[in-house]
């Protein structure tokens, strides 16, 4: 089943990562507690890695109807941690 999910990821003073994004449960329940490593994706020699945890990635709404335009207009926005998650072994 997909949800729409909410991002946020302080960084400090460094700054911050947020995403709006749709995603399968089970994909965000694997990514859960894994130590994702975003690399300079706040600029030179800033390595963001971070442990995620639900507090990271917010459940929206789980309305397919919702969900369906949301995907056809294309309203993903900001970063989406399974974009830098890597599974162990792959």
């Amino acid at each position: 089943m997909k949800k729409l999910y909410k991002f946020a990821l302080d960084c400090g003073r460094m700054g911050s990562l947020r995403g709006v994004f749709v995603a399968e449960v089970e994909d965000i329940e694997r990514m859960l507690g894994h130590r994702i490593n975003f690399g300079e994706v706040l600029g030179k020699h800033s390595d963001i890695s971070e442990r995620i945890t639900a507090d990271h990635v917010v459940p929206v709404t789980d309305d397919a109807e919702f969900i369906r335009k949301f995907e056809e207009l294309q309203l993903a926005t900001g970063y989406n941690p399974l974009h830098y998650y890597e599974e162990e072994g792959s």
